[in-house]
């Protein structure tokens, strides 16, 4: 009976050691996911949501997180150049860890625009996308394992002067 207890004592305690190993190997991928993130990455990665789903003949808009209202909302990147990357990542930190800017709307964001009349390959269900920090790239904001708000509205729509990337057609 003391052995049967001692092995039920180990199995928990290795379970409860890899259950605290994944957890943490989860938190310190989602940190440095957020950490080391580029506006080179964005673009790429953008591109690459486009070709994952291969959607073509599309301009690529991004969108950041914007406090100024109190309120969680997504705003267009004007120009990708101007952009202050690090005061972005702050206001998710803050965001994250505090009551600061509350509202059911993602940290950085993805708009795709059709160019040509008639795409086939851009659905309405694909167009907006959010960046996950725990997988490092662009999600569909609707999909069978994924789901979450883009931004509340008013939000702006994505224009050819805003595009940071298009993919053109195939």
């Amino acid at each position: 009976m003391r052995l049967a207890f001692r092995i039920l004592f180990v199995v928990l305690g290795v379970i409860g050691v890899l259950v605290g190993g994944l957890y943490a190997y989860d938190k310190a991928t989602r940190f440095w996911s957020w950490r080391t993130l580029s506006k080179d990455e964005l673009v790429e990665e953008a591109v690459a949501y486009t070709e994952f789903y291969r959607i073509s003949d599309v301009g690529i808009c991004v969108y950041v997180l914007d406090c100024s209202s109190g309120r969680a909302r997504l705003h267009r990147v004007a120009n990708l150049d101007g952009w202050d990357l690090d005061r972005t990542l702050d206001l998710i930190w803050e965001r994250r860890f505090s009551d600061f800017c509350p509202g059911r709307t993602a940290n950085i964001g993805l708009h795709l625009i059709a160019l040509g009349e008639g795409n086939q390959t851009l659905r309405s269900y694909n167009e907006t996308a959010r960046w996950s920090f725990g997988l490092d790239r662009f999600v569909s904001r609707r999909s069978r394992f994924q789901s979450g708000s883009f931004s509340e509205e008013p939000w702006e729509r994505c224009a050819e002067p805003f595009f940071i990337a298009t993919v053109p057609g195939g």
